[in-house]
């Protein structure tokens, strides 16, 4: 994972000359509301930081260094811990770093390797994911970085890619979680 600095408008208006930021520019900032790419804005400096946030509606922000391989993420599918697909997506621009399909990028099926799987389900240990999409980022090495998982995340491009019908696998899980209960009784 990147590092990572969540701070408030205010507290980002006070910062001068990069103070209080473990990383240098440019940067990503975040709007934890943001959705299907809204919210997502690139500083190459301090004034485009100070800038940019007066854009956005919450006052809590997530600020990071810009990854190795800015406008390209890789999400993964996840249904009762169990990895169910991926789509690595891609920005169509060179100089959109963003890679969400509403956002004009491309995306393609993505064959997830034994190493990448291994990752995945270590980090859904302990955990009780029902349905959620992890996105993760390249670093410069193309090695996976975890970015966001989100519960409430979108499947179009699964569906663009794959005969995977997601809701389908989803409702299958409810239905023998709901076994499961009623035989428990």
């Amino acid at each position: 994972m990147l590092p990572s600095v969540a701070i408030t408008k205010e507290k980002l208006q006070l910062l001068k000359g990069n103070g209080g930021l473990p990383f240098s520019y440019p940067v990503v900032v975040k709007d934890p509301l943001g959705r299907g790419g809204s919210g997502v804005r690139f500083a190459r400096s301090e004034k485009e930081l100070i800038a940019c946030v007066s854009e956005f509606g919450s006052d809590d922000l997530l600020v990071q260094p810009l990854c190795g391989t800015p406008g390209k993420d890789l999400r993964v599918y996840i249904v009762g811990n169990a990895v169910v697909g991926a789509v690595l997506r891609e920005s169509s621009r060179s100089d959109e770093l963003r890679a969400n399909i509403s956002t004009g990028g491309v995306s393609r099926f993505y064959e997830l390797g034994e190493m990448e799987k291994a990752l995945i389900e270590g980090m859904c240990d302990g955990l009780r994911v029902d349905f959620a999409g992890i996105d993760f980022i390249f670093d410069e090495n193309g090695q996976l970085l975890f970015n966001e998982m989100e519960d409430a995340v979108g499947c179009r491009s699964l569906y663009m890619n794959s005969d995977i019908d997601i809701a389908d696998v989803f409702m299958e899980y409810v239905n023998r979680k709901l076994f499961e209960g009623a035989c428990s009784n």
